[in-house]
């Protein structure tokens, strides 16, 4: 009988954290660790790591000085995200994280 064994958080974590520093896809990932590639996309989410691996990550740029008008970003899945005045960049980042896994 084929049992599966349950993670923890921290084990799910730490799994995500090495997917990363590798720079693995879900899929290679999956496969040298025996876990479904789904399970990883899904406790990313969970965890609030947002991003996917196979998205390459985020750079990121300095913040030169504030400026008048709208940012607009085109994330690589194709989500747009249009930003108005106001918007602290802590916040930019953390909206786009999450949308780049949508």
């Amino acid at each position: 009988m084929n049992q599966r064994r349950r993670r923890s958080p921290e084990e799910w974590r730490a799994i995500l954290e090495e997917q990363r520093r590798l720079g693995q896809t879900d899929r290679e990932c999956g496969v040298s660790r025996g876990v479904d590639p789904s399970s990883l996309k899904r406790w990313r989410g969970r965890l609030g790591l947002g991003g996917s691996a196979s998205l390459g990550g985020f750079v990121e740029l300095p913040v030169l000085a504030a400026t008048v008008g709208e940012l607009r970003v085109i994330l690589p899945n194709g989500v747009e995200l249009v930003v108005g005045q106001g918007w602290a960049a802590d916040q930019v980042a953390a909206m786009a994280l999450r949308l780049a896994v949508l």
